[in-house]
């Protein structure tokens, strides 16, 4: 499992502005997720932005008092000689060609180069610049709570989907209860919940459907803890096994989690990847934090010279050593 932040997404594109032509005056990008990427590649090149409505008929945005302009300054379309169309991520390709077909009845092809951020291996020749590969099954931060993925996922409650409980509302009585009513959001998802696991109590079942009914959140299933009271349930300090067997059990693939310790026991003894939500760092089974590829391909690399350094220093200095 792949996982991309917001972060991820930040570096990946400050790290390779070299790659966008110099005579590109002009970032559109792909509504929605698309438009996060354009304004951080605008931002850390100085360029114009719009979207790709924005494009075709003609509208830059505007770049706020504090924006000063540096080279080149373009104030209306027929100025642009090259605009470079962003998108987040490429996976099929269908979007890209429709955003393709549409700049082409606008007879703005000519000028035009396309570009994505993440880009699924073997699908580069889609655009003109992908920025980074990226396999798949893959989760971004932007879309966690909004994608295909998130009926495949165990997805925890407090600190997920609704502030964490206070010591004070933590009573297991009344102001618990009215916490359980009318408890603040947070990351409310647009998609149905494969498997919400929770350390909330069975008893508080009834209470907690209500809650998730009135912020209009969809879920197959439920899994609470059985203890009879809080008490019990702090004695026997399960918390990340109790979730870690569910996980394991099931047919889902990613666990969404509020503590790091309780995401790192999860991963650890489920075997499968968890994330912390917010860390935004992924656990793999071996209870570390997952390692994109790029990264393990480098290590692996470091490691093998490092080994022939030292192959080379023993001959030199060990009379006999082959």
């Amino acid at each position: 499992m792949d996982y991309r932040s917001v972060g991820d997404l930040n570096d990946i594109l400050a790290k390779n502005v070299h790659k966008v032509p110099e005579d590109v005056d002009l970032i559109v990008g792909v509504p929605r997720s698309g438009m996060l990427a354009g304004t951080l590649l605008a931002l850390h090149t100085n360029r114009q932005l719009t979207d790709v409505d924005g494009y075709l008929n003609g509208r830059l945005m505007a770049n706020g008092l504090q924006r000063k302009s540096i080279g080149r300054k373009v104030t209306a379309m027929s100025e642009v000689r090259r605009a470079l169309v962003i998108d987040d991520s490429l996976l099929s390709g269908q979007e890209m060609a429709r955003v393709r077909g549409l700049i082409s009845e606008a007879g703005l092809a000519e000028k035009t180069i396309f570009a994505t951020v993440f880009c699924k291996p073997g699908k580069e020749d889609q655009v003109d610049i992908a920025f980074e590969t990226c396999s798949t099954p893959r989760v971004f931060e932007w879309n966690l709570m909004h994608g295909h993925m998130l009926p495949k996922c165990c997805v925890d409650i407090d600190g997920v989907l609704c502030v964490d409980p206070t010591n004070a509302q933590n009573d297991d009585g009344p102001k618990y209860r009215e916490f359980l009513r009318t408890a603040t959001p947070l990351w409310l998802p647009s998609a149905k919940i494969g498997m919400l696991v929770t350390s909330r109590l069975e008893k508080y079942r009834e209470l907690t459907e209500a809650w998730m009914a009135e912020q209009g959140i969809e879920f197959e299933q439920l899994v609470m803890m059985q203890y009879a009271t809080m008490a019990e349930r702090r004695a026997a300090q399960a918390y990340g096994s109790f979730k870690a067997k569910v996980f394991a059990e099931s047919d889902k693939v990613f666990f969404i989690e509020s503590n790091e310790a309780t995401a790192e026991e999860i991963a650890r003894l489920s075997g499968k990847p968890t994330l912390c939500i917010e860390s935004h760092r992924v656990y793999s089974a071996s209870g570390l934090p997952h390692i994109k590829q790029s990264v393990r391909d480098a290590i692996q690399e470091s490691q093998s010279i490092l080994q022939r350094i030292i192959r080379k220093l023993k001959r030199i200095f060990l009379p006999g050593y082959k």
